[in-house]
This record gives C-alpha cells, structure tokens and sequence, in this order.
C-alpha cells in the first residue's frame, strides 16, 4: 500500500515536471525568436494601434540617411507639426519622425513608454523635442500603464516591461503581458493577425474575386491605413470644448498645486529625460500651445514642473504660445492645432530648432527659448512663466 502510494506521487512529481519542463521550454523559445528583425512586421500600414505607430515611425526613420529630429509626445504633439513644412522651415537639414500618439489618461506613462521604446532602437538622432506641459504631472497614480489596449506591449520586451518607474502601475496587467511575452510570438499577435487576414483577402481577391476588404475586418477600419492628423477635416469644436474645459477645471479643483506633486508621474518624466538623453545630444523639452483656458492649471503645476526637471540633462526649454486673438482660427478644439495652427507653429518652431542644433541666435514670434548646458546643476533652469500670450500680442 505504502509503496503503491510513492510510486503514484512519484508518478505526478514527473508529471509536475514534464510539464514545468514543457513550460520553461516554450518560454525560452518564444525568447529566442523575439529579434529585433521582428520589428519588421511594422512596416503593414493598418488602422490606428499608438504602439504600431511608433514602431512604424522608428522602422522609417532608421531608413533615413542623414541628421533625424525625433518628436515624442501625446497627441497634440501628433497633430501639432507637419514633418514637411518644419524640415523645410530648418533650411532642410534634417527630417523628422514624429511618434507622439495619444494619451487619454496618464501622459507621463505614455511619454515613458516612448522613450523606452526609441531607446531600445539604440538610434542615435540629431535632436529629440518631447512635447510637455506642466500639468502632465497631474498625480493618476492609480492609473495603470495601457499596454494592452494600446499595444504598446508588441514593442517592449519584458525585460524593459520590468524597467519602467512605476511597477505597481504595471501590475494589474502584468499577468498576461507576461503570459504574452512568453508564448512564441505573442507580444506580436495583434499584427500577425493582421497580416494574415490581409494575406487571405488578397487570396480570395485572385481566386474567388474580390470582396470588400472589411469583410476580413474584426475591428472596423483596422485595415485603413493611419493618418497622423486626425482633426483634419472635422468642424471646430473650439468654443464647446474650451467651455468643457473650463467646468471641469473648476468642477474638478484642477488649478490646485498639489495635484501636481506626486511621485509616480514625477518618476515617470524624469526617468522618460534619461531614456531619451541616452539618444541624442540635443535634447529640448517643449512647452506645447495650448488656448487660454489651461493658464491656471499650467500655472498651478509649473512649480512642480521645475523641481522635477532639477538636474535634469536637458539642453533647451521652449515654450509656445499663440496670441490669444488669434487661438479660435488655429485651435480644433482646447488643445489640438488645426490645419492652419499647425502650419504656422511648424514654420516657427522649425526656426528655433535650427538656431538650437547650430548655436544661432533665433527670434520666434510665438516661442520663447531657454538654453541650457548638459548635465547643469542648475536648480531652476526653467524661465518662469510668464503671460506669453501677451507677449506675442
């Protein structure tokens, strides 16, 4: 009885084991052929995923020759320059690749999942501009990072999974970003599965005749290429949306300053600067146009804004604004440019962007500039904020 009973747990110890041992084998694997050449999957133009934006965006940048300015931001960042028009603008000497996606709730995450990102590359580019305002650093530290929904994940290996700031933001999906990362090609899953039912409509296209390409869809338009502009077009909703803004300001206490002083997005911006110092040596950090409405919310942050950026290895603060005049002829709505915003601001900003890579003294008349020394111990770098509004009037 006593040796009918050992042999049957022994029995179950090696099918414990057989099956652990099945389980690392496939993790190792799925290891083993997660190469960087799978990054190639992202050259399939579909529908908007931010995290195959900016594999997309970095894949054409690595095809360009010659000096590259990356932009990483939220999507007034997206919306905010024309690629074209701000190149042009420099004198031609650079071109630029824009992976500011979207950020519907915690931009300081976003930002930092960019950053490790184009660093993970190990691209070197002529000049990096992260797009920021002060009241990113609005405290959502219980917002967790969206690496799923976003698939952001599809670009991050675990190992850089488990370097991001905020740990406890990334556990509550951790489980199954992990499982992913562990099944032979699953951080890749969602554009395999693109790629597929692409290949299959164009299969039944040349045997059975044409269909319409959504009939292979799941999710509707995930097969229409991305635009980078995606206001345009659109009527302006400027006046409702800067009403909305200013009652949620105010229903939400959004001007008070402590809102602003949490460690979590602190974290996550001052470890975002380091990621990106290690890719260029021309690192700006940019103070995005925004309509009247945010002053007391950008005011209320910006000293939390100045302790966080102490130290910090960045070479230049810009800060744009739009005269206050002219904001409901250049504003979609109470943050993103239109069509005409984002001509003149790519015109002005390329200027300044130029005189800062060359050492030229510039004259914006929408952006103040502020330069200072890599590695400066300067507890107080920014210049203080001041109504530049007025100032461009």
């Amino acid at each position: 009885m006593v040796a009918s009973r050992f042999w049957g747990l022994l029995n179950v110890a090696r099918a414990i084991l057989l099956v652990a041992g099945l389980i690392v084998s496939v993790a190792v694997f799925a290891l083993a052929i997660d190469v960087p050449a799978l990054r190639s999957l992202y050259s399939f133009e579909s529908g908007f995923v931010p995290g195959h934006w900016v594999a997309l965006q970095l894949n054409h940048a690595s095809g360009k020759e010659g000096r590259t300015c990356l932009f990483v931001g939220t999507s007034v960042v997206r919306e905010g320059f024309d690629s074209d028009v701000l190149s042009e603008a420099a004198g031609g000497e650079f071109e630029v690749t824009n992976i500011a996606t979207t950020a519907p709730l915690a931009s300081t995450g976003v930002l930092e999942l960019q950053a490790q990102i184009a660093r993970d590359r190990g691209v070197k580019f002529e000049c990096v501009v992260l797009g920021f305002n002060s009241h990113y650093l609005h405290d959502l530290s219980d917002v967790s990072y969206e690496l799923l929904a976003t698939n952001y994940l599809s670009q991050l290996p675990i190992w850089s999974l488990l370097q991001l700031s905020n740990l406890d933001q990334v556990m509550p999906q951790f489980p199954e970003a992990l499982a992913r990362s562990l099944y032979p090609l699953g951080r890749h899953s969602v554009i395999l599965q693109r790629r597929l039912r692409r290949a299959v409509s164009l299969m039944h296209q040349r045997t059975l005749g044409r269909l319409p390409l959504a009939e292979f869809e799941v999710l509707k338009g995930e097969f229409t290429p991305a635009i980078q502009f995606m206001y345009d077009g659109q009527p302006s909703v400027y006046k409702a949306a800067v009403e909305l803004r200013r009652e949620e300001i105010e229903s939400d206490n959004l001007a008070a300053p402590s809102l602003y002083d949490g460690a979590a997005p602190r974290a996550a911006y001052r470890r975002t600067i380091h990621l990106l110092s290690e890719i260029t040596d021309n690192l700006i950090v940019l103070s995005m146009p925004l309509t009247h409405v945010y002053e007391p919310v950008e005011e209320a942050a910006r000293p939390s804004f100045e302790k966080a950026s102490a130290g910090l290895p960045i070479d230049a603060f810009v800060d744009c604004r739009f005269p206050l005049g002219d904001e409901e002829s250049v504003f979609h709505d109470s943050g993103h440019l239109n069509a005409a915003g984002r001509q003149w601001l790519s015109e002005e900003f390329g200027i300044v962007i130029r005189g800062l890579i060359d050492g030229q003294a510039t004259i914006s008349s929408l952006c103040i500039t502020k330069q200072y020394p890599r590695h400066s111990s300067v507890s107080n770098p920014i210049t203080p904020m001041r109504s530049i509004a007025a100032i461009a009037r």
